[in-house]
């Protein structure tokens, strides 16, 4: 039998409609059991794979993240350097074939006693944070106004190393 996962699932789903003697329920079912681990175990491989690659991915990445960071520091200090230089030497614009390069500056307002402040420069911000955990323990056993149940489930897929390999295989629901 070659069918996919979602294939087997309607088959076994089939399967437990008819109505057939047990043994040969059973014999069906084994040997639809069999193509199902064999799915799982190569979607787990696939799973497995997938994972590495983008581990492999996550490093590259954050080894271009840190040589970006390290010729981002190096044009700063390219640029104060220029900056300290120019001032020392009380120059303020140099011109050449590909650049013009100049000293320019903003005012800014810098704010030292927050007390003394008028309302008008203040703004209040309100954050509300939900305690997750709370809710989660006493939504189980209480309802609660704004708040809505919800089952989430996922599939676990452990990868068994030589030794442990006395696990069951499949859990069996009929």
């Amino acid at each position: 039998m070659d069918l996919s996962l979602y294939d087997l699932g309607e088959t076994y789903q089939k399967i437990m409609d008819l109505d057939l003697e047990e043994e040969t329920i059973t014999t069906m079912l084994s040997e639809l059991e069999t193509s199902v681990q064999e799915k799982a175990g190569n979607i787990a491989h696939v799973k497995r794979t997938m994972e590495s690659v983008s581990e492999a991915i996550k490093k590259e990445e954050n080894r271009l993240k840190d040589k970006r960071k390290a010729i981002d520091n190096r044009i700063g200090y390219l640029k104060e350097l220029l900056f300290e230089n120019m001032k020392l030497m009380k120059i303020d614009k140099i011109k050449t074939n590909t650049d013009t390069i100049y000293i320019t500056g903003r005012d800014y307002a810098k704010v030292i006693d927050k007390s003394l402040l008028p309302d008008e420069y203040k703004q209040q911000i309100v954050e509300i944070k939900v305690d997750k955990r709370k809710l989660n323990a006493d939504a189980k056993t209480n309802d609660i106004a704004g708040v809505e149940k919800y089952r989430k489930e996922w599939v676990v897929i452990r990868w068994h190393t030589k030794e442990n390999t006395n696990v069951p295989t499949v859990a069996k629901r009929f």
